[in-house]
């Protein structure tokens, strides 16, 4: 049985940020309070500043807890050892380019691993990841969550129906506000660029869509902007256009357009907007206009219930959060607890790293597609 959560960081995705709440650290107290798990350890090379604790007493009012994690601060990540770490599993949410560093001493050391997307935006790295996974017999979970988005499962059964016919194109808009990466993940934010950080997801939705579907070529350009004028990343936008070729043998051409440059009052803290092109129809998906708004007097906010918030049980009358976000990792502990196993879900839908390496492979074509100013690459990892 694992019932010890080592939490590797505590930037925006574990306490929040700005522009909204956490998930991580929320989502494990409340498996906490249900009694999967028995401790929490947030694991940083700090002392965690009044922004953390706050951040925290409100969590523990909302899920009306008493709990506080352990925090442990650490030089060199082999102090970890010190840990239970055979009772341990291991949630990583660190900046991309330390996924591997990090990674690599969990699973050389047996403790399951869940980690936030992409596995390690670099193929090569990745590759070794998944050799090591395999080697040490122990699972890597990359936390692509729109896998389990209900708006994405309706998709993917369309397509798995196939009434629709073959899918033609597939065109993504997906942008964030520019105060993230100038000002919430300043620190690193200049050494990747949006597509790696949240264009992921969805080159993660084609691989999930189609298990068996292999890249042509890829055509990739940087759009800079007021972003690098502000000291931080190179490009406001990436557009990157995908030339798959699906297991029918027909063409998929897929159209990604990724920025972080959306105003300060945005009304989200992600525009998210799916098309999908068949031979005989059409899906249109708005994953950020779920039809509900909240208007104050300080802002206007379009809400996605779907993916984290906070709701009161009719019953207990007490909080918990729900959503596609809490989802993944929900499934991710239990899984290991010894409370009940992974095969409730199948494997297409299950985001480990196996599946996760295709999508660190088409980052890697981007890359040299945007390093030759967008020129096509065409794919010779399938060759």
């Amino acid at each position: 049985m694992r019932d010890i959560a080592i939490v590797l960081g505590a930037g925006s995705y574990v306490i929040g940020d700005q522009l909204g709440d956490g998930v991580v650290l929320p989502s494990l107290l409340n498996i906490y309070k249900i009694g999967i798990l028995k401790k929490i350890i947030i694991a940083v090379r700090s002392s965690r500043s009044k922004e953390y604790y706050n951040k925290l007493t409100k969590y523990q009012q909302i899920l009306n807890l008493e709990y506080s994690p352990q925090i442990f601060i650490f030089t060199e990540i082999s102090e970890i050892k010190q840990l239970e770490m055979d009772r341990a599993i291991a949630f990583i949410a660190v900046p991309d380019f330390e996924h591997f560093y990090c990674a690599k001493f969990f699973i050389e050391n047996h403790v399951p691993t869940w980690i936030v997307k992409p596995l390690t935006g670099d193929a090569e790295l990745s590759y070794k990841l998944c050799e090591l996974s395999k080697q040490h017999d122990t699972k890597i979970w990359v936390d692509y969550h729109k896998r389990f988005d209900p708006s994405n499962l309706k998709i993917k059964q369309q397509v798995d129906l196939n009434l629709l016919g073959s899918l033609l194109m597939y065109s993504v808009q997906y942008s964030q506000p520019a105060l993230l990466p100038l000002v919430d993940l300043k620190a690193w934010s200049k050494k990747l660029n949006v597509l790696q950080y949240i264009g992921c997801h969805y080159i993660d939705q084609i691989f999930f869509l189609y298990p068996s579907i292999k890249v042509k070529r890829i055509s990739c350009s940087g759009l800079p902007g007021m972003l690098v004028r502000e000291n931080g990343p190179a490009f406001d936008i990436v557009h990157c256009i995908i030339d798959f070729i699906t297991p029918n043998d027909a063409l998929l051409k897929v159209d990604l357009n990724i920025s972080w440059n959306d105003p300060k009052f945005a009304p989200g803290k992600s525009h998210q907007r799916v098309d999908l092109q068949f031979e005989h129809g059409r899906i249109i998906a708005d994953q950020k206009n779920r039809g509900m708004e909240i208007w104050t007097d300080e802002r206007y906010d379009q809400v996605n219930p779907d993916f984290f918030q906070f709701f009161r049980d009719n019953f207990t009358k007490e909080y918990c959060p729900v959503g596609y976000g809490y989802e993944s990792l929900k499934y991710f502990v239990c899984g290991f607890s010894g409370n009940q196993k992974l095969n409730f879900l199948k494997d297409d839908y299950a985001p480990w790293a196996e599946s996760s390496l295709k999508t660190d492979e088409v980052l890697l074509l981007a890359e040299k597609s945007m390093e030759q100013n967008g020129n096509w690459i065409n794919n010779l990892i399938d060759d």
